[in-house]
């Protein structure tokens, strides 16, 4: 099965219609910020999933992904 390379723009959406512009991951109200803050104090995909089920587990991998890749989150907006 071919590896899905996913970009930024697939994935979050910075749009002043939702929460002011804040970068939010794409199809749901929640801050970038806030999963890659969960992700750095150690809180598990799964976790993660159970307490925002908007944050589907492809969503995560795919986050982590771009983190790999070298994406970088930015507290401003």
């Amino acid at each position: 099965m071919p590896i899905k390379k996913t970009s930024s723009s697939d994935l979050i959406v910075k749009d002043p219609e939702i929460l002011g512009g804040t970068p939010v991951i794409t199809g749901t109200r929640i801050p970038v910020t806030l999963l890659a803050r969960l992700l750095r104090v150690g809180y598990s995909d799964k976790i993660i999933n159970y307490e925002y089920p908007s944050l589907t587990m492809e969503k995560i991998l795919a986050f982590k992904k771009l983190i790999d890749g070298g994406y970088r989150v930015s507290a401003s907006r």
